[in-house]
């Protein structure tokens, strides 16, 4: 990730009062869901926040054609599955949310 564009979200996400966290995200080729599979990414990376399938490819394609980049997740559950919420509900919320973020994120670039 862009050391500035981290920097810049985090202070977007802090002004708007969001919770959040920023670390290292996995990416792989599969959906984790189970006690078993955390305990063997955390074996491996004790410091990973969350694991997703898309972060990877756009690394590779922004650090491929010289353009900065942040990867940035919101998050309906873990793979312990404890969502408060349906996914229903939270894809309506984060929608919102997530464009409200990103708008305040480009006029504070």
């Amino acid at each position: 990730s862009d050391k500035t564009f981290v920097s810049t979200f985090e202070a977007v996400l802090s002004k708007e009062e969001m919770i959040s966290k920023v670390g290292l995200i996995a990416t792989g080729d599969s959906f984790i869901a189970g006690q078993e599979k955390i305990d063997v990414i955390k074996g491996h990376f004790p410091q990973v926040l969350a694991v997703e399938m898309e972060g990877a490819a756009i690394a590779q394609a922004a650090q491929a054609t010289g353009k900065p980049f942040v990867v940035v997740r919101a998050m309906s559950d873990t793979a312990a599955h404890d969502a408060n919420i349906t996914f229903d509900e939270f894809i309506i919320e984060a929608g919102k949310r997530s464009a409200q973020v990103l708008m305040a994120f480009l006029k504070a670039l």
